[in-house]
């Protein structure tokens, strides 16, 4: 594989999108571990604490693990950036690399945003159908 001729402009954005991806990357899992940590505090300074510990750090923990999975990406899109302009060989395939890392980063994505519409829908479908079991009951 050879070398991609870029212009300056071309360097200067691919080295842009190589640091903001890396930013990306780390305010993403920033987040995640402070959703954990608020969470946890949350459950601690309720009144029964050791009751309430268990369900935020499990969503807690899942929501670490989801943004840690979506930095990984960020990151392996950043350094496959990176090697594309700092390095004249093989600029293809670190091309090849940073899309197939884009492509990870975009189906966890969209797994995401896949999981939480059946959510949504399960739990309307459950508030229109006990809501309607509840008001029919409500006039005998």
């Amino acid at each position: 594989m050879a070398h991609i001729p870029f212009t300056a402009e071309d360097d200067a954005n691919l080295k842009g999108m190589a640091r903001f991806a890396r930013f990306a990357a780390v305010a993403a899992i920033a987040t995640g571990v402070l959703q954990m940590i608020t969470q946890s505090v949350g459950a601690l300074l309720s009144p029964a604490p050791a009751a309430n510990l268990g369900g935020p750090l499990c969503t807690g923990a899942v929501g670490v693990l989801v943004a840690g999975l979506l930095g990984f990406f960020l990151f392996r899109v950043a350094k496959a950036v990176d090697l594309v302009v700092n390095t004249d060989d093989a600029d293809q395939l670190h091309l090849v690399e940073s899309l197939r890392a884009l492509q990870g980063y975009f189906m966890v994505k969209g797994v995401i945003y896949i999981l939480g519409v059946l959510v949504f829908c399960a739990c309307f479908t459950a508030v229109v159908f006990f809501g309607a079991a509840a008001l029919s009951m409500v006039g005998r």
